[in-house]
């Protein structure tokens, strides 16, 4: 079932992840702050009472529209005597191309491999599912009705009250346990696709998709107990692909497979039999004051640290 929220999903460079939009719904992670040259965000953060700050990233990556220019806004911000910025730590987009040099220029402090996050190739064709997958697609579509929407802020108190479900399930905390605020407002986001699962006339399941231009990641994904039964994400997932192809999206990321919690296993083989392939991401840092950074517990030589950066490890 197809609806629609003032016209067709926007899909341009400063949609989704790309725009000031997302970053502007991640006051409780840290302050958003433009990185003019590249067309990139980076959230600033208070280092406990220090009277210092840092710079991250925003959840779950960064996303730039001119890599080759991020060099130039780090060291920018590293030269800002204001801002008092001591390290920026981040890690890259799963569907960017980005070459070592561009990223060795950028983060000389730390440049490692990470994780590796499942994608589809839709200018491939669709997806081959093995039986386990089309088995359960079949099910979750004879159990729910699967809607799409742009910007569907209609949705929002079954949005936050699904995601408060998954919170609880999993014991989520950090950057991606969202405040209520956070959730509605992603809801309104430029290029934010929504798509909900009503079963018996009751909302059991929604995820979020960030599109820009020919690329779209999966964003968050929530269900209750009745979701979960009724193979919704699996119906939803069905839909939202057939979409996404259908607006010209070329490349999908579905995130990585691991986690912290008990279901990660479950995840994995669901995001991988949706996959045509997998690609990295890495783990990036840059010392910006490195008297600050000594000081606040760092160690010189921030590549062999085990946790970047390491005056947060605690």
């Amino acid at each position: 079932m197809w609806g629609s929220a003032g016209g067709a999903c926007g899909t341009g460079q400063h949609a989704g992840y790309a725009g000031a939009a997302y970053p502007a719904t991640l006051g409780h992670v840290g302050t958003p702050r433009a990185l003019e040259r590249s067309g990139a965000w980076c959230l600033v953060r208070p280092i406990g009472d220090s009277g210092r700050v840092d710079a991250a990233g925003p959840y779950p990556f960064l996303v730039c529209h001119a890599w080759d220019r991020l060099p130039d806004d780090l060291a920018s911000l590293a030269d800002d005597r204001n801002a008092g910025v001591v390290s920026v730590t981040t890690v890259t987009d799963p569907l960017a191309e980005i070459d070592d040099a561009t990223l060795g220029n950028a983060f000389p402090d730390l440049c490692r491999p990470y994780k590796s996050h499942y994608v589809i190739d839709l200018a491939a064709g669709p997806p081959p599912l093995d039986e386990h997958h089309r088995r359960n697609v079949r099910l979750g579509r004879r159990e729910t009705t699967v809607e799409v929407l742009d910007r569907a802020v209609g949705w929002a108190d079954d949005w936050v009250r699904l995601y408060g479900h998954l919170v609880e399930r999993h014991a989520i905390s950090g950057p991606a346990a969202f405040p209520a605020e956070s959730l509605r407002a992603q809801l309104a986001i430029p290029g934010m696709l929504a798509v909900r699962a009503v079963h018996e006339a009751a909302v059991v399941g929604m995820t979020l998709w960030a599109v820009h231009d020919d690329r779209a990641y999966y964003h968050l994904g929530a269900y209750d107990e009745t979701g979960y039964r009724v193979r919704a994400s699996y119906a939803m997932f069905a839909e939202v692909v057939g979409t996404l192809a259908a607006r010209g999206v070329r490349r999908v990321g579905l995130g990585a497979g691991a986690g912290t919690h008990a279901a990660s296993a479950g995840l994995e083989r669901f995001k991988r039999g949706w996959a045509t392939g997998t690609a990295p991401v890495r783990l990036c840092g840059r010392i910006l004051d490195r008297v600050a950074y000594a000081r606040l517990g760092g160690p010189a030589e921030a590549a062999r640290a085990s946790f970047f950066p390491a005056y947060r490890a605690a």
